[in-house]
C-alpha cells in the first residue's frame, strides 16, 4: 500500500495546478528512492493549492507552502509513517509560549490542538479506522501556523513602523528556510536556528521572570511617608522596599529588619543604575516612582521592546556605532563586539532625534555650523532684532539674504561653536548626524533630551580615533590639533562606519540585568495601542 501511494503522488506531483492566475507545474525528482525519501507520506499538490484557497488566513503564504513542500519532493514535514514527530511537539510549545508569556492570541488557530491530541493517539496513518485526510490537514494546518508564527515572532507585527518614527529598515527572513532547520532539527535547540538577536532573547527570559512576579500577586504600592531614606534609617516602608528589590533580583537575599542597611544601600545603587539615575544609594521620590510602577506596565514594557528587537538584525557583526535615545549613550562595536561605550545628548522631545541607520562617510574637523531654519526663526532672528551686534557676538556671518533679511547664517568655527572641534557626518534626509559640543556640563545631567535633534557625544576624540582606525596618518595628537585648528578640514574615511540610532525603552546586559528607561518621545504608547489594543 505504501509503494501504491508513493507512486499515486509522485503522478500528481508531475501533475499542474492553478494558482495566482497563472499556471504553475510542480515536477518532482523522479529518482526519488525509498532510502532517499524524507518519509514514505507524501502530498497531493493540488491538495496544497484547495487547502490555501479555503484558509483565508494561509492565503499569503502559498508561494512558500511550494517551495518548501517542492524542496521536499512533497513529502510529509510534521508526519510521517510512525504518527506525529518530534518537531510537531515542539512547535506546538512554541505556540503555547506565544499565547501564554507573550499574551499574544493573534494567530491562534482553535483547530489546531484538538487535531493534534487526537493525532497523538494514534500510531500512523495505517490505523484502523483513520483517513490519510486527517494526517493532510494536521499536516499542512501545521505548516501555515508555522509560517504564521514565524512572520510574527521572527520578523514582527504587521504594522507600518514609519508611522511609529522608525526608519530603520525592517529585517527580512526565508520562512521555508527556518522551516527546514526546524524539521531538520526536529524542534530542538531552535535558538541556534531561529532569525532572532540576543537582545531579543534576553528581554524573553526576563518575560518569563516578571510574568511569574505578577503571578505571585506581590506588587502593591508602597507609600512614601517622607522625603528620603537614607543608611541607618528604619521604618516599615524599609521593608517593603526590601521586599520589592528581592522581588525584582536587586536584592540578593530577603531578611525582616526594618533597618536601612548596606545590603540595601547596594541594591538601591543597582535599581537606581538600572532604571538611568545616578546611583546615590538614596530613597528619594524618583526610585519611588520607579518602584511603583505597575507590574503589568513592567511586563508590557518587556513586550513592546521585545518587538522592536524582532525588527532588527538577527546578527551584528563587523565595526558598527549603535545610539540608544532613550538611555542617552552611544555604543561602539570593533569586530561585532562591544567595544565602550559614552553618554550622549539627543534631541528634546520637541525636536526628536529620528530613529534611523546611515553610514558615517567623513569627519569635518573645526566645523562651521549652519543655523537650521528652525533655529534661525525662532532664536537668531529674534535676537538680531534685540541687538544689532547680535551677529558678531556669536562669531555668526550671514551668507544668504532675502531682501534685508538674513535665510543663511552660519557660525564660523570655533571654542563657542556648538559643534564643537569634530562632527561626524553620515548623509540624510533628516539632517542628524553625531558632533562634538561646547557645553560639556550636559552630559553630568542623568536625562540628557537637549538638542535640536543631532546627537553630541562626551568623547569626540575617542569616537575620531575610532573612525580613523585604518588611516594612521591621523594619530590622537594630530585630531586634536586638527579639532583646535580653527579652520574646517574634511576627511573622507577609507571605510564607512554603519550607525543605527535605536529606540529602547526596555533591555536586558550582559549580566543579566533588565533596564528600563522613560519613553521620551511617547513612542512606547503608540506601539501599546497597536499591540495591545483587542480588534473591535
Amino acid at each position: 500500500m505504501r509503494y501504491w501511494i508513493i507512486a499515486v503522488c509522485i503522478c500528481y506531483t508531475l501533475s499542474s495546478c492553478k494558482f495566482g492566475g497563472s499556471q504553475k507545474v510542480i515536477v518532482a525528482d523522479t529518482s526519488i528512492t525509498f532510502d532517499l525519501a524524507f518519509n514514505q507520506l507524501f502530498l497531493d499538490s493540488a491538495d496544497i493549492e484547495a487547502y490555501v484557497e479555503m484558509n483565508p488566513n494561509f492565503t499569503s503564504f502559498r508561494d512558500s507552502y511550494f517551495d518548501f513542500y517542492k524542496e521536499r519532493n512533497f513529502s510529509y514535514a510534521w508526519l510521517d509513517e510512525d504518527g506525529m514527530g518530534e518537531q510537531a511537539a515542539n512547535f506546538m510549545n512554541l505556540l503555547d509560549n506565544l499565547l501564554e508569556e507573550q499574551r499574544d492570541s493573534s494567530i491562534y488557530e482553535k483547530r489546531l490542538r484538538p487535531l493534534y491530541d487526537s493525532l497523538q493517539l494514534i500510531p500512523s496513518p495505517w490505523t484502523k479506522n483513520v483517513t490519510i485526510e486527517k494526517f493532510t490537514e494536521a499536516e499542512l494546518l501545521l505548516t501555515g501556523q508555522f509560517f504564521r508564527y514565524a512572520t510574527k515572532v521572527y520578523a514582527g507585527a504587521d504594522m507600518d513602523v514609519t508611522q511609529l518614527g522608525w526608519f530603520i529598515p525592517r529585517k527580512k527572513i526565508i520562512l521555508t528556510n527556518v522551516l527546514d532547520s526546524l524539521i531538520q532539527n526536529k524542534g530542538r535547540a531552535i535558538e541556534q536556528y531561529e532569525p532572532l538577536n540576543k537582545h531579543y532573547r534576553r528581554l524573553e527570559k526576563m518575560l518569563v521572570r516578571y510574568n511569574e512576579i505578577e503571578k505571585n500577586g506581590r506588587w502593591d504600592s508602597i507609600a512614601f511617608r517622607q522625603k528620603s531614606y537614607q543608611l541607618g534609617d528604619s521604618s516599615e516602608v524599609i521593608l517593603q522596599i526590601k521586599n520589592r528589590l528581592f522581588a525584582t533580583g536587586d536584592l540578593p537575599a530577603m531578611d525582616s529588619s526594618l533597618i536601612f542597611d548596606s545590603s540595601l544601600h547596594k541594591a538601591i545603587q543597582q535599581f537606581q543604575k538600572r532604571h538611568g539615575w545616578t546611583a546615590s544609594g538614596k530613597v528619594n521620590s524618583s526610585l519611588m516612582n520607579d518602584l511603583n510602577t505597575p507590574i503589568t506596565e513592567k511586563i508590557k514594557k518587556i513586550l513592546i521592546n521585545m518587538e522592536r528587537a524582532r525588527w532588527m538584525p538577527a546578527e551584528f557583526s563587523g565595526d558598527f556605532i549603535l545610539v540608544n535615545i532613550p538611555e542617552f549613550k552611544l555604543h561602539v562595536y570593533e569586530d561585532g563586539t562591544h567595544a565602550y561605550d559614552m553618554p550622549v545628548v539627543v534631541g528634546k522631545q520637541a525636536d526628536n532625534t529620528v530613529i534611523f541607520n546611515g553610514n558615517i562617510s567623513y569627519l569635518v574637523f573645526s566645523p562651521s555650523w549652519h543655523v537650521p531654519p528652525g533655529i534661525l526663526k525662532k532664536e537668531v532672528l529674534p535676537g538680531i532684532q534685540k541687538d544689532p551686534n547680535y551677529l558678531s557676538k556669536h562669531n555668526m556671518v550671514v551668507e544668504k539674504y532675502q531682501g534685508n533679511t538674513p535665510i543663511a547664517v552660519r557660525q564660523v568655527p570655533g571654542k563657542n561653536n556648538p559643534l564643537g572641534g569634530v562632527k561626524f557626518m553620515f548623509p540624510n534626509s533628516h539632517n542628524i548626524y553625531l558632533h562634538d559640543t561646547n557645553n560639556k556640563n550636559a552630559f553630568k545631567q542623568d536625562k540628557r533630551s537637549l538638542s535640536h535633534g543631532c546627537i553630541r557625544v562626551s568623547d569626540p576624540e575617542k569616537l575620531a580615533v575610532f573612525a580613523l582606525k585604518d588611516q594612521p596618518n591621523f594619530t590622537l595628537d594630530s585630531i586634536r590639533t586638527s579639532m583646535k585648528s580653527g579652520k574646517e578640514q574634511y576627511v573622507t574615511l577609507k571605510r564607512k562606519i554603519p550607525v543605527l540610532i535605536t529606540y529602547f525603552t526596555a533591555w536586558v546586559d550582559s549580566e543579566g540585568l533588565l533596564h528600563i528607561r522613560n519613553d521620551l518621545y511617547g513612542h512606547d504608547e503608540k506601539m501599546a495601542q497597536k499591540l495591545f489594543t483587542k480588534p473591535e
